[in-house]
């Protein structure tokens, strides 16, 4: 009997100055980049074969990520379908002198394994054992049936170019040129 790949990865890493952005502390962005390196990690890991992410959402950001802070993602399996591997990760950061870490955002991340082709592949089928597990995989579940209706309402909706945000039309000069090339042009335009 094959033992099932562990459901769990944790990345550890100091922020650094580099990931800091006009707020003074690290950018959102930066924050989700770090979100899907561990997902991605768990899912191939699950899978053993090419990941794409599929979904990102429910999306909570509890307090910043400052420059310096010893950074954890944990992104772990919490439910898995035919191909698609549903992944809770859980960013939190603290002095890495010691002392304990803040959870600073979570959100849910499905990745989708993929043969050579691009299509979808089969995957090993995720079995909680604990409470928790089974309360995190069964919080994904309710949130596939939002994410249908959601979906749904989209689908219904007419789009058109009519609406109501404001349009703006941006127009720009380019500076003059200033080299030899555009002396001559010139020249031969006067």
């Amino acid at each position: 009997m094959s033992e099932l790949p562990s459901h769990s990865v944790t990345l550890r890493f100091l922020a650094s100055p580099t990931d800091v952005g006009h707020s003074g502390s690290v950018d959102a962005g930066t924050v989700l980049e770090w979100v899907d390196k561990a997902a991605y990690a768990a899912a191939v890991g699950w899978a053993k074969s090419y990941c794409v992410t599929a979904y990102v959402g429910n999306i909570h950001f509890a307090d910043p990520v400052n420059s310096g802070d010893m950074v954890e993602v944990e992104a772990t399996i919490v439910y898995t379908g035919r191909s698609s591997m549903h992944i809770r990760t859980i960013v939190s950061s603290g002095d890495p002198k010691g002392g304990p870490a803040t959870m600073r955002s979570q959100c849910l991340v499905i990745f989708v394994a993929v043969g050579p082709d691009g299509r979808p592949v089969p995957v090993p089928q995720f079995e909680p054992s604990t409470p928790e597990e089974i309360e995190q995989r069964d919080n994904a579940l309710a949130r596939i049936a939002v994410r249908e209706k959601i979906v749904e309402a989209m689908n219904a909706q007419e789009y058109t170019d009519a609406g109501t945000a404001e349009r703006v039309v941006l127009r720009f000069m380019a500076a003059p040129l200033t080299s030899t090339g555009a002396e001559k042009s010139t020249a031969v335009l006067s």
